[in-house]
C-alpha cells in the first residue's frame, strides 16, 4: 500500500525596498538646512542622493531602532532625490511625487519652500 503526504510549500514573502520605508519626511531645520527623516526598521544602511548632492550617495545617520536622519543644505526650489536601503536598488522615497529619471527608473521630487 502506498501512502501520499503532500510536500508543504514554502511561502515566499517578497519585500520591495519601498515597502520597508514606513515614513519619509522633510522639515526645515534652520535658515538653509532641511532635516530628512525616514522610518525604516531592520536595515543596516540608508543612503540618499539627489541633484543637491551632485548625485553622490550620502549615508543617513541612525538615531534609533528604525529612525534615520540627515541635515542637508537645500535651497528653495524643486529637487530630485533617490533612496537606497542596504546597498540595494535606488528608489524614489515613498509618499513623494515621482518623475521618470531618463535611465528607465524614477526619482522622487521634493519642493522646498523658504
Amino acid at each position: 500500500m502506498l501512502a501520499y503526504w503532500p510536500v508543504p510549500r514554502a511561502i515566499v514573502s517578497v519585500e520591495t525596498p519601498a515597502s520597508l520605508v514606513h515614513a519619509f519626511e522633510i522639515r526645515p531645520a534652520g535658515t538653509s538646512l532641511q532635516r530628512l527623516t525616514a522610518r525604516i526598521g531592520g536595515v543596516e544602511t540608508v543612503e540618499i542622493m539627489g541633484d543637491f548632492t551632485d548625485w553622490a550617495p550620502i549615508p543617513l545617520i541612525r538615531r534609533g531602532r528604525d529612525l534615520w536622519e540627515l541635515l542637508v543644505p537645500l535651497n528653495a526650489g524643486v529637487h530630485q532625490i533617490n533612496l537606497r536601503i542596504d546597498g540595494g536598488q535606488w528608489i524614489a522615497p515613498p509618499g513623494v511625487p515621482t518623475l521618470k529619471d531618463g535611465f528607465n527608473g524614477e526619482v522622487g521630487v521634493l519642493v522646498v519652500r523658504q
